[in-house]
């Protein structure tokens, strides 16, 4: 959670004041939830307006010379 809806916001959209809102998370990360890859190994394919495969993995990786990394995208303990 990042907070709360402040009151002007709050109004406009209908909502009550001090609505909790979190923060979202990238396409890649949350197309790889959204698919149900969400243990160590699993992997998606996708392909929209753009593309990509992604492999679920338990800590961040960076191999600059491929040009490949992992990220954090979900966290199951939040």
């Amino acid at each position: 959670m990042v907070g709360g809806l402040k009151a002007d916001t709050a109004q406009e959209l209908g909502l009550l004041e001090g609505t909790p809102v979190f923060g979202g998370g990238g396409d890649v990360s949350l197309c790889q939830v959204g698919a149900g890859c969400v243990d160590v190994g699993d992997v998606n394919f996708y392909s929209g307006t753009s593309g990509w495969v992604c492999t679920t993995v338990d800590r961040m990786h960076l191999d600059i010379e491929n040009l490949v990394a992992g990220v954090v995208g979900a966290d199951p303990e939040i």
